[in-house]
C-alpha cells in the first residue's frame, strides 16, 4: 500500500502530535529517525499504509505550497510503533530548497519513485580556473547548467565529495528539477 496524504511539519523534536511528522534532528539534512502520526492533516488514519513502509524503500516530503522544498529519505529501520506515531530510522538521500517554517503542510509520499535514470542525471566535472588556485565546479542535467567558482588555496584540485552536493543542489533549486544521479558516481 503506498503512503500518500498531507502531515504538518514540525521542528519539534519527537514525538509528533496528531496530524505532524518531525525528525530527530529537528530538520532534513541530518536525522537518524523519522517520526509521523498514524493521522494525516486532516484526521485520516494512515497506519495500515504506515505499517507497509519497509527498509530500502524512500520517503518524500514536499511543502505543499512550494515544491521546491522537499527532501528524500531512506528508510534504514523497520518502523517501531509507539503512542500514535510510528518511527523509522532513516538516512537523508537528497534534498532542495530550504526547511519550512513550523506548522506548514507538506506532503508524504513511500514509496517514492525516482524520476527515470535518463532524465534524472547530473553530469559534473572539476577544471582549473584561469586565476591561480581557483577552480570551475560544473554540474549539468537535461534541464539546465550551473558553474561555481571555488578557492582552495594553498589545497589543491576541491574534494568532489564536498563541493559537488551543494553544486547539484544549487542547480536542482536554479532549474526546478529532481535530478539526482551523480554521473560519474562521487568517490
Amino acid at each position: 500500500m503506498t503512503l500518500s496524504g498531507t502531515w504538518i511539519w514540525t521542528a519539534q523534536l519527537p514525538p509528533p502530535l496528531a496530524g505532524q511528522v518531525c525528525t530527530s534532528s529537528g530538520n532534513w539534512t541530518s536525522p537518524k529517525y523519522l517520526a509521523i502520526s498514524m493521522q494525516m492533516s486532516d484526521g485520516t488514519d494512515a497506519s495500515n499504509a504506515l505499517a507497509d513502509v519497509q527498509p530500502g524503500d524512500l520517503m518524500r516530503l514536499e511543502q505543499q505550497t512550494n515544491s521546491a522544498n522537499f527532501a528524500v529519505f531512506e528508510i534504514t529501520e523497520e518502523g517501531s510503533l509507539d503512542a500514535g506515531f510510528t518511527q523509522y530510522g532513516v538516512s537523508p538521500y537528497d534534498s532542495g530548497g530550504s526547511l519550512p517554517a513550523d506548522a506548514s503542510v507538506v506532503s508524504v509520499v513511500c514509496p517514492y519513485e525516482l524520476p527515470p535514470p535518463d532524465i534524472n542525471e547530473v553530469a559534473w566535472w572539476i577544471e582549473p580556473a584561469r586565476e591561480p588556485n581557483r577552480y570551475l565546479i560544473h554540474c549539468e542535467c537535461p534541464h539546465g547548467e550551473v558553474v561555481e567558482m571555488v578557492a582552495t588555496a594553498p589545497f589543491g584540485v576541491p574534494d568532489a565529495s564536498a563541493v559537488i552536493p551543494s553544486t547539484a543542489s544549487n542547480l536542482r533549486r536554479r532549474w526546478g528539477c529532481h535530478c539526482v544521479l551523480y554521473s560519474p558516481a562521487l568517490p
